[in-house]
């Protein structure tokens, strides 16, 4: 009687464990067949303003959501280099969503001092453009296909900043007295750059 007892119990646990684990695969099925990978991608990086304290970078970070629902993201990191050396890394807590069937783009400011942007200009071929490498990780705030973050390689080039192009105009005296002389200096000046340029600490002599 105990020996039909145990194997009656044996016989109901394996059951039970088959049932649970179809159930684990056709859930997982069902997860795949309705979730779809949602995709990390670095747009780009462009030179957005220079003055002679400070050259500003934009670095944009794209995510597609190809889902029927929205996608709850809740921070990213990220790190740059410029001819394979690392200038910037960070990490944003910002938390945001991407809705479904939609995009989201996401812009990091970055600010690099003017003369070690100059630094790296001197170490570069001229005419030839400054290499770029980026990497980026954006969490997901609740998992999709068992992901906890998307993940983006990005190599490319951008333009070396060129200095502005000033021709000097007439020298007129606006004001004469015997204790001072006041003249007005006018000036031409074209910005050859896509971005753009602070002139606001021009020196003169």
């Amino acid at each position: 009687m105990n020996n039909l007892r145990h194997l009656s119990t044996l016989i109901i646990s394996l059951l039970l464990c088959f049932y649970l684990s179809g159930c684990e695969t056709l859930n997982s099925a069902v997860m795949e067949s309705i979730a779809q990978e949602p995709n990390l991608k670095v747009e780009g990086l462009t030179v957005t303003n220079i003055n002679l304290d400070a050259v500003s970078l934009g670095l944009k970070l794209k995510v597609d959501n190809p889902n029927s629902f929205a996608l709850a993201l809740s921070g990213y990191t990220y790190a740059l280099a410029f001819n394979g050396q690392q200038l910037f890394d960070g990490e944003a807590e910002q938390g945001f969503k991407v809705a479904a069937k939609d995009s989201g783009v996401i812009e990091v400011p970055l600010t690099i001092g003017f003369k070690q942007a100059m630094a790296l200009v001197k170490n570069t071929t001229a005419g030839e453009p400054l290499k770029y490498n980026v990497k980026a990780d954006m969490k997901l705030a609740a998992p999709v296909l068992n992901k906890l973050n998307l993940s983006a390689d990005k190599e490319g080039e951008i333009d070396i900043p060129q200095l502005p192009d000033v021709q000097m105009g007439q020298l007129k005296v606006e004001k004469f007295s015997f204790t001072d002389v006041l003249f007005n200096l006018s000036m031409k000046i074209a910005n050859p750059n896509g971005f753009g340029l602070n002139l606001k600490d021009i020196g003169y002599d």
